[in-house]
């Protein structure tokens, strides 16, 4: 009973500290989103002290991910021969393992980095990364996706990526009533007509029809719970992405082929 007082007490000291950090950064939020809320909250929450990630890929390794004094996110990775910029609202970590581990070197960039930033890195390909809040409100993302498209480069996106790349092509997204939460989430490829498990963490969904009557746009994934739109990819660009996490590690790595299907993007588009 000690232990469990003794844990209750900590969570909740832990929930207050989070309280005042908010609290501390509410007279800055002008100009600022919810997604630099939350790395800012990460940062001093930590101190500011670097994270370290992907260690166990040796010396070219990802190194640090951290938020910088200026304001701007620098992430470098394994020195490979396919240079990949991640437009971060929010990206797990394990998302960046998942592609450094193919030979990707990745760049992750804030998420009002605009086009002609991005492609100073000279991106063999683009990441659009997952992240919280509703698409809709996001129109400078919809909008950098869109001139990401116009670069003819590979795109990939998972999660929010999928509904911005959605809204990027004139497909409009919803609040879901309660949205998919959780692990075990069966998804049907259609293309193989094999059935993935998944895990989801969204409260947002891509409009079923809206996606049907689009003409250049076509459905690769759909759940077999609800019949919501999973996955789509793009008729006449190399671009696609779904809904669900293909990086998570709870059980099945049934969906990790996303990450090989972008990466053969890249190097026909290379070729």
């Amino acid at each position: 009973m000690k232990d469990r007082q003794q844990s209750l007490a900590a969570r909740a000291g832990h929930r207050l500290r989070i309280h005042r950090a908010i609290g501390g950064w509410r007279g800055e939020r002008t100009g600022h989103d919810q997604h630099d809320l939350r790395w800012r909250l990460l940062h001093r929450q930590r101190g500011g002290r670097e994270l370290q990630i992907g260690d166990r890929f040796g010396p070219l390794a990802i190194r640090t991910f951290r938020r910088t004094r200026d304001g701007r996110d620098r992430r470098i990775g394994h020195q490979g021969e396919r240079p990949v910029a991640v437009l971060d609202f929010g990206v797990k970590k394990n998302i960046l393992n998942c592609l450094v581990e193919r030979g990707v070197y990745v760049r992750v960039y804030p998420a009002k980095t605009s086009l002609a930033e991005l492609e100073m890195f000279q991106p063999h390909g683009y990441f659009i990364s997952n992240g919280p809040g509703d698409p809709a409100a996001m129109p400078y993302a919809v909008q950098t996706v869109k001139d990401i498209l116009k670069t003819g480069k590979p795109l990939f996106g998972i999660c929010l990526g999928h509904q911005l790349l959605a809204l990027a092509n004139d497909i409009p997204t919803f609040k879901m009533h309660h949205g998919h939460r959780g692990l075990n989430h069966p998804v049907k490829n259609v293309i193989t007509g094999l059935c993935e498990i998944t895990t989801q963490n969204h409260g947002f969904g891509v409009d079923p029809v809206s996606v049907r009557k689009s003409a250049n746009t076509e459905i690769t994934h759909i759940n077999l719970n609800d019949e919501s739109i999973e996955g789509i990819r793009l008729k006449d660009k190399p671009a696609f992405s779904v809904q669900y996490h293909p990086e998570a590690t709870p059980g099945p790595h049934d969906s990790r082929y996303l990450f090989d299907d972008f990466l053969s993007l890249i190097r026909q588009k290379m070729n």
